[in-house]
């Protein structure tokens, strides 16, 4: 069950960060480390927690994508999210991307185990995530309609 986000609270980082070895050049790139910003939420009441293992360090090298071999300008690894995920959140449960982009969140989430709700406004990205995910699972997408929303469901 979906709970609408209240508060937008901002405060002074402190937690991960992540390195892709992405070119100086990048804007967003200072002393060749990426940062990204990130949501999380949690149940009004409820602790945070964190799944990871104790010895979890606080920037993650993972090796950036072949720009040649990218479906999207701003795609991310697919480890990336995985690991995210494997951090801050059990097999089975919600995991929400209001940026599709390529789709490495919904590969993620098939990889771990999690739902994924993916948010795309471009109709071309939307078309590289369903033929991502079709071509990773190996399944057909089907186009369901349901009160005007479109949704990308596997059929078996």
């Amino acid at each position: 069950e979906w709970a609408p986000i209240r508060v937008v609270d901002v405060q002074p980082y402190r937690g991960v960060v992540y390195s892709m070895g992405v070119d100086r050049y990048h804007h967003y790139v200072a002393d060749g480390i990426v940062t990204h910003n990130c949501f999380y939420g949690w149940k009004e009441g409820a602790a945070h927690q964190f799944l990871g293992p104790n010895n979890a360090v606080d920037v993650w090298s993972i090796k950036k994508i072949n720009p040649n071999k990218m479906v999207h300008l701003t795609e991310k690894p697919v480890e990336l999210a995985v690991r995210a995920m494997q951090y801050s959140s059990r097999a089975g449960e919600n995991v929400l991307d209001l940026f599709g982009g390529s789709g490495s969140t919904l590969i993620a989430a098939e990889q771990t185990g999690r739902k994924a709700f993916l948010m795309e406004l471009d109709a071309l990205y939307t078309d590289v995530i369903v033929q991502r995910w079709e071509n990773f699972t190996g399944r057909k997408a089907e186009r369901v309609t349901d009160t005007s929303v479109a949704v990308a469901e596997a059929v078996a």
